[in-house]
């Protein structure tokens, strides 16, 4: 019988891995995870980078700034449902908006490299840049989108 051969901390270890991989291939939590972000989940990860990089800033701590200026970079894409709704709805005004999104990523990209250098003046210039073309957006669409993209009550 194999639980005779096995020491008790060994059963120890295969019984938690069992249930670690129980815990993989079930879904035990109440909170749904979504298959991809919204527009609006993707907006508050935002925020949060940015709030991080601010964080960063007061303390120096340039692999904060570089690892949130990187998720800024590389935020996830809009998902194509939401992305088809705003495409129609923008319709000529869709080019200003991708727009404004690669600027911010350039900006973002920007920022990091200020971080690598551990130049606190450039990372400051970035982080502005960011956050005015960040407004800029949602000046010209946030109102709009928000409309567009409420789910019908």
């Amino acid at each position: 019988m194999i639980e005779s051969t096995m020491t008790r901390a060994a059963r120890a270890r295969l019984a938690i891995g069992c249930m670690v991989t129980a815990g993989l291939c079930c879904s035990w939590s109440a909170t749904p995870v979504a298959a991809e972000p919204t527009l609006q989940g993707i907006m508050q990860g935002l925020r949060d980078d940015l709030a991080a990089i601010v964080d960063g800033m007061l303390v120096e701590d340039y692999g904060r700034i570089a690892r949130a200026s990187i998720a800024i970079a590389a935020h996830p894409p809009i998902p194509a449902s939401q992305n088809a709704l705003i495409r129609q709805d923008l319709g000529p005004r869709m080019p200003d908006f991708a727009l404004l999104d690669q600027q911010v990523h350039g900006q973002a990209l920007s920022m990091k490299k200020a971080a690598d250098e551990r130049n606190l003046a450039g990372v400051s210039n970035a982080y502005q840049s960011v956050l005015s073309t960040c407004l800029a957006c949602h000046i010209a669409f946030r109102e709009r989108l928000v409309a567009v993209l409420r789910p019908p009550q």
